[in-house]
């Protein structure tokens, strides 16, 4: 016999908005794919049609991810311990649906629901992430905070720590392309020098300068 494990999870709707609403009286039937980690190729699918609703899943023996697949139009807000349970289990989940988890973390904090600090706790624990995809996505919010963060005392503390998350990432990659690389590593390698450079980090400022001018003197270089 394989043994089983059951978990009861509650799920709960409400709008989606950039500011928390007070009242929650709108429902939807919402179909929701769920799928656990410990067996991340059999999906479960469940209807919430309540604001909330209790529903029984088999096999939870790993982290629930709850938009599996990345194949549902809505936003996912985990439980604190849900969330870092998932997060133990990340490399168990499709880069499809590592995206979606950044995407949505992000949006929680775009709509006030979650803080900052959360979403940048979750960056801080990718380190062996390789995705483009899923770099792409949290590029654009970091450089989306820097933005905000313009004339506050705090931008200067703020860019030397993005510098210090990217420059791992940079290293690993290397300046150069390798010959039988794949588009999204050449895109990877842009955006990480893009970014970089916005936040001010001047090694990478100062080499893309001295590469610059190798490239006027010797355009075969």
């Amino acid at each position: 016999p394989f043994p089983t494990r059951r978990s009861s999870d509650l799920l709960e709707q409400s709008r989606f908005t950039l500011e928390p609403s007070s009242g929650n009286e709108q429902q939807w039937i919402i179909p929701v794919g769920i799928l656990s980690t410990f067996n991340p190729h059999r999906p479960s699918y469940a209807l919430l049609d309540k604001i909330t609703q209790t529903f029984d899943f088999p096999d939870c023996w790993g982290a629930l991810n709850v938009n599996a697949n990345d194949l549902g139009f809505y936003r996912v807000w985990y439980d604190p311990d849900l969330f870092a349970k998932l997060l133990r289990e990340w490399d168990r989940l499709s880069e499809e649906e590592r995206v979606d988890v950044v995407s949505d973390s992000w949006a929680m904090v775009v709509s006030n629901r979650s803080p900052i600090a959360t979403y940048l706790s979750l960056l801080e624990s990718l380190e062996g992430e390789t995705s483009y995809s899923v770099w792409h996505s949290i590029l654009r919010a970091l450089i989306t905070i820097d933005r905000l963060e313009q004339g506050q005392p705090g931008r200067a503390a703020y860019q030397a720590y993005v510098c210090s998350l990217l420059n791992p990432l940079l290293e690993r990659l290397g300046w150069y392309p390798n010959n039988d690389e794949e588009l999204t590593t050449k895109l990877f390698r842009n955006e990480l020098i893009e970014a970089l450079s916005i936040f001010g980090d001047r090694s990478v400022i100062n080499q893309a300068f001295e590469r610059f001018e190798q490239m006027r003197k010797d355009p075969n270089s």
